[in-house]
């Protein structure tokens, strides 16, 4: 699917019925840790999204700072 997130982004839900969610825990933000395959790590690096992310269901609301990136790259 195409989309026009870059590594580093930090994206929301924009659809309240497709939030990041996994299990019982919902987040509230996720950041762009690879473009492709867009690949997603939320902001405190404990959740990592891959298969089931919808970019059409996703909007950037900020830059990641470089340590919050290196952080979520960990992650991969």
């Amino acid at each position: 699917m195409e989309h026009d997130f870059k590594q580093g982004d930090v994206v929301a839900s924009n659809d309240p019925q497709y939030p990041l969610r996994s299990g019982a825990c919902e987040y509230a933000a996720a950041v762009v840790v690879s473009e492709q395959p867009l690949v997603l790590v939320s902001t405190m690096a404990d959740m990592r999204w891959e298969s089931t992310v919808r970019p059409d269901k996703l909007r950037k609301i900020g830059d990641a700072t470089p340590h919050a990136l290196a952080r979520c790259l960990g992650r991969l």
